[in-house]
């Protein structure tokens, strides 16, 4: 595509993200002056952003990358501390976050948005990745400190089934390039809950993972 297209408005991008295939499959060091070479030659301002990502992700333990994909209006969340938000059908939001050894929570807090509507996240660690998936649990305006690891949820519903064709649904065919490998591809799109019926109040969907 960029050998056919040189000059497609987001080519910047797309070489970046090659440079991060080739840190997938072949490792950082491999990566490395590849990154330092767009660094040098690529000015635009969303490539270096997500570039500073890529490389300060491997500067220091505890570093993670989290990327999130809603066109529910959605509140994200790490520990009860809000972290970022997401809404948006056409761009994965990238947000870098340092985390300490022990549990943690990820909980994506939603406002309900007709059909077709869904959440997505992926946390990029560095022994792994925690990602949406149907194992999630979810509840509609909970009670209690749910933001907690040791908060009791054997009440909440799972999500279960195979999530959303895609996201993007329907009538979105468009979504902005990045550099992010595996964050919109590995992760499962949740659909809005099947029990909601106060539209005005927030469904949270919530997973505890623990990082050595």
């Amino acid at each position: 595509f960029l050998a056919r297209y040189p000059d497609f408005p987001f080519a910047g991008m797309l070489r970046l993200r090659q440079a991060a295939y080739v840190e997938r499959m072949q490792g950082y060091a491999a990566a490395r002056p590849l990154y330092e070479a767009i660094r040098v030659a690529d000015t635009n301002a969303a490539v270096q952003q997500q570039l500073d990502y890529l490389t300060w992700f491997h500067e220091k333990p505890g570093r993670a990358l989290l990327g999130v994909y809603c066109n529910m209006p959605t509140r994200v969340l790490l520990d009860g501390k809000p972290v970022g938000q997401s809404a948006g059908p056409e761009r994965l939001n990238v947000m870098a976050l340092e985390l300490g050894a022990g549990q943690h929570v990820l909980a994506l807090q939603a406002n309900h948005k007709p059909y077709p509507s869904w959440v997505q996240a992926y946390l990029r660690l560095q022994e792994g990745a925690v990602m949406t998936a149907p194992d999630w649990k979810w509840k509609v305006s909970p009670a209690g400190a749910w933001t907690q690891p040791e908060y009791d949820d054997g009440d909440w519903a799972v999500s279960g089934g195979t999530g959303v064709k895609g996201p993007p649904e329907e009538p979105y065919v468009w979504v902005e390039p990045n550099a992010m490998v595996d964050m919109q591809s590995r992760a499962v799109g949740l659909g809005a809950v099947p029990e909601w019926p106060d539209k005005s109040k927030t469904a949270v969907y919530r997973k505890v993972f623990e990082v050595k």
